[in-house]
């Protein structure tokens, strides 16, 4: 999940990726998200269409998160409610580039 990290905050690219998250999964389901960030802009997308987000790894200087020590922190992100299907989100495959 860390490509979260390239998306335009000024977009509805977050947005739309975490409603059809929601949809994929039942409530309760996780994710699970690093990024290079201690506090990334997305979370707040993540709550906004119905995840609780718990930060549960960071790395601070002169500290380590993981093995590789790449990513600045690590998440969980729980749905705990469904959304509403948005226009954004009801664009049909065949309006996608691929």
């Amino acid at each position: 999940m860390d490509s979260m990290d390239w998306f335009d905050p000024a977009s509805t690219d977050a947005s739309i990726q975490t409603q059809k998250l929601n949809h994929a999964l039942k409530t309760g389901g996780r994710i699970l998200l690093r990024s290079a960030s201690i506090e990334p802009w997305y979370i707040q997308r993540f709550e906004q269409n119905g995840f609780a987000a718990r930060r549960v790894g960071a790395r601070f200087p002169g500290s380590c998160i993981d093995r590789v020590n790449m990513y600045a922190s690590t998440w969980i992100c729980t749905k705990v409610r469904d959304v509403k299907e948005t226009p954004e989100r009801a664009m049909s495959v065949e309006h996608l580039e691929i």
